[in-house]
């Protein structure tokens, strides 16, 4: 009014005023007048106070905190009364990763042919967790095994070296398939290698796009990259299973 105005524009948000804290926080983040540290911290701790399941990560992305901060307001304000996390992808995953393990066993019990990424969001556990319980029920080991014994490689987080060797073949990989007379010669094989050729990428690819994105874009990407090297792994796990049956 004062601006001789009698309009403004607006969103309309139809949920409760906790998650409406949320949104705001999110947009004064992104697009309207910085928030001070003091101002994010507060944010932090009364988001971590009404949505104890939100993944540390999570919240850090809300009010542009570190996820170690956000750890560390957590600690002092959370009783522990969530046993789940809701991530950046809105996934539930179980804080104890044995209750995850035994869903994923069960899952797996009743639907032997279940995909990876399908076990996963039933067991509410990571895409590398399920690999790992189907890896060890096909072994024969334990798959409740908790991930601190570390027995077996498929439990180690550190990148396998078959990764970084694939890494330095790729090139090599897809000459080879291109010479293959059953790819080559066939519509349905040179219709792969087209679809493989544009989605191929390096590291030094991802170097540039990653200095070309934008500060207030760069979550909304790491959730894209995040989504398609998932769906990267499962392909792995599905043509290596099927390359074993």
């Amino acid at each position: 009014m004062l601006r001789g105005e009698s309009s403004v524009d607006a969103v309309l948000f139809p949920g409760a005023l906790e998650e409406g804290f949320r949104v705001g926080v999110r947009a004064n983040i992104r697009y309207g007048r910085p928030l001070s540290r003091s101002e994010r911290r507060a944010a932090a701790e009364r988001i971590v106070r009404s949505h104890p399941m939100l993944s540390d990560r999570a919240i850090a992305e809300d009010v542009g905190l570190s996820t170690r901060t956000v750890a560390d307001i957590r600690r002092g304000v959370d009783g522990g009364r969530a046993t789940i996390r809701i991530g950046r992808d809105g996934r539930t995953r179980p804080l104890s990763a044995i209750d995850g393990r035994k869903r994923a066993v069960q899952v797996l019990a009743e639907r032997p042919d279940c995909s990876l990424r399908q076990v996963a969001r039933e067991a509410g556990i990571s895409l590398g967790t399920a690999r790992d319980v189907r890896h060890r029920l096909r072994s024969g080991d334990d798959p409740l095994l908790r991930a601190t014994a570390r027995p077996a490689p498929a439990a180690d987080p550190a990148p396998p070296p078959d990764r970084e060797r694939e890494r330095a073949d790729v090139g090599a990989l897809i000459k080879i398939l291109r010479r293959d007379p059953s790819i080559r010669y066939t519509e349905r094989g040179r219709g792969m290698l087209r679809w493989l050729s544009v989605r191929m990428v390096n590291s030094k690819q991802c170097a540039e796009v990653a200095e070309m994105v934008p500060p207030h874009s760069a979550g909304m990407l790491a959730k894209i990259a995040r989504e398609c090297a998932a769906a990267w792994s499962e392909l792995a796990d599905e043509l290596e299973h099927k390359h074993t049956c």
